[in-house]
């Protein structure tokens, strides 16, 4: 009896950990939407290359903390839904502050678990040709709605849950292969499976199929400071690409454990695409000359995760910070601007995080007498696999100083002005995160 009821204990734990994050619940014309926990996603993917069509079935349990209407996302409208074998119809909704768009449903449920069963298309960047299918699930932080729910029904940033994925190509004999920072399981040719790790967020999984014989493709291992080793899948479509890319990554590598920690992840895959760059966990679509920024995120971004768009601008400060050299200065190179104080609903990065976020963070390095590296060892080690906002770190950073930075960061984080826009951000462009048009995108199928 013990023993179940820690389980239990644990159970709840597991299920309602996530929600602390999770942006308020509101009302509208009547209607009570609801933020949710996943607690496992189960997507079954057919890919017809005689049809043309990229065909989903998901199958979704959640935890629901309050009676109303679940949100969740998904970009292209599903064929159907049901909720807990029952039909029910997709609404739109949009946040408070029309910040961004989410989904729901047209019917109130009560606290508790329930399941979601969900069918529909994949269109967004995914391409056939006569006799094979190409998909990748291309995400970015800059845009909204732009992570899992182009592809796939999922929940917010602020959740973490397991997520398994069974991947068919049918409708042609050509071998297909999938590139994945999952535990990949070839079943038969062109018959797949994916258990991706329980950290996972939406912004976390990458995925990338195409036929056999495409890419370039470069193996090796590292051996981390912790004694393991790290399997590592280079690949390009041209050979060019992957010049010294070996020796590249093994040396950016050892930069980042010798300065953050060992490795947090089970492996590490990158395209080396020439153009792009976004970061996953442990994996990244990136150009040459972004290897080591894309490698940084997988310690601060997808390793450490964020929860929301106000807690973005530290993983793109950190990175940029170590991009210009690790420096330290004296104050920062601006007045005031707000990095962190949007709306909770606000679900992107600001891309004033490369600039004035990777100053602050030069100037919070000064402040630490250069030991910023010390302190953000710390926050990998205590924080990997989990999540951080703004607040966790300015209260991190006072009780690891001995210092109070409250002031610094109501002035160069939370600055006064720009609160409900990203205006100048919004023209403000990183080489490292370049926006690419659709075809570009399509393009690197």
């Amino acid at each position: 009896m013990i023993k179940f009821t820690l389980l239990m204990l644990l159970s709840v734990t597991h299920v309602f950990a996530n929600l602390a994050h999770a942006p308020q619940n509101f009302s509208f014309n009547e209607n009570k939407f609801v933020f949710v926990d996943f607690v496992k996603a189960n997507y079954s993917l057919n890919y017809d290359v005689a049809k043309r069509k990229a065909l989903y079935t998901a199958k979704i349990t959640f935890s629901q903390p309050t009676e109303g209407s679940p949100i969740f996302d998904v970009v292209d409208s599903p064929s159907s839904i049901k909720v807990n074998g029952k039909e029910v119809l997709l609404k739109k909704v949009n946040s408070p502050g029309d910040e961004t768009k989410y989904v729901s449903i047209n019917t109130f449920l009560a606290p508790g678990l329930h399941t979601f069963e969900i069918t529909g298309e994949i269109e967004t960047n995914t391409d056939f040709t006569s006799d094979s299918a190409r998909s990748g699930f291309w995400m970015s932080d800059l845009t909204d709605r732009r992570y899992l729910e182009q592809y796939l029904p999922t929940n917010l940033e602020f959740d973490q849950f397991e997520i398994e994925m069974d991947v068919q190509v049918t409708g042609t004999e050509t071998p297909h292969r999938i590139f994945s920072n999952g535990k990949l399981t070839e079943k038969s040719t062109n018959h797949f499976h994916i258990k991706f790790p329980e950290y996972f967020s939406t912004s976390s999984l990458y995925f990338h199929l195409s036929e056999k014989g495409r890419f370039k493709v470069k193996t090796f291992t590292h051996k981390s400071i912790d004694g393991r080793e790290i399997p590592i899948v280079t690949y390009s479509k041209s050979s060019w690409s992957l010049y010294e890319i070996k020796e590249k990554t093994l040396k950016i590598f050892k930069e980042l454990e010798s300065k953050f920690g060992p490795w947090g992840h089970p492996s590490f895959t990158a395209y080396i695409a020439g153009m792009g760059g976004m970061e996953h966990s442990g994996a990244t679509i990136t150009s040459r000359s972004a290897l080591g920024h894309e490698i940084t995120h997988s310690y601060f971004a997808r390793g450490v995760l964020p929860t929301n768009g106000n807690s973005g601008w530290l993983d793109e400060a950190i990175a940029s910070w170590r991009d210009k050299g690790y420096r330290a200065i004296s104050s920062p190179s601006y007045s005031s601007t707000n990095l962190a104080a949007f709306s909770d609903y606000k679900r992107t990065t600001t891309r004033k995080a490369y600039s004035e976020g990777a100053s602050f963070m030069a100037f919070l390095n000064l402040k630490l007498n250069g030991n910023l590296e010390g302190f953000l060892k710390k926050m990998y080690e205590d924080y990997l696999h989990g999540q951080w906002t703004t607040e966790i770190f300015l209260k991190e950073l006072n009780g690891f100083s001995g210092q109070d930075f409250t002031k610094s960061f109501k002035k160069y984080v939370y600055g006064s002005n720009e609160k409900s826009h990203d205006k100048h951000g919004a023209r403000e462009h990183s080489p490292m995160h370049p926006k690419l048009t659709k075809q570009q995108l399509r393009d690197l199928l």
